[in-house]
């Protein structure tokens, strides 16, 4: 983990706008089955997420401390990280 890079990853976490547009970047990098789901996602925008339209999956920002941006990762929902 980089202090650093962490820091700079608490802002997207907090702005709303850059948080929405950061899981928008995230969606559009995933392959065409994958990007289909997230089409009326809905942001959480507590929880830091896009849930997928059916409900089964989120698109979910973590700061992890590994890039400036965070990370985002593919989560199936009601299941453990």
């Amino acid at each position: 983990m980089n202090p650093n890079l962490q820091s700079q990853a608490e802002h997207i976490g907090a702005s709303r706008d850059k948080l929405r547009s950061r899981l928008k970047q995230a969606r559009s990098l995933l392959n065409k089955e994958f990007s289909a789901l997230f089409v009326g996602g809905v942001i959480d925008y507590e929880n830091k997420r896009m849930a997928s339209s059916g409900g089964a999956y989120c698109l979910q920002w973590e700061n992890d401390g590994t890039t400036n941006v965070g990370s985002v990762y593919v989560r199936r929902l009601g299941a453990k990280p």
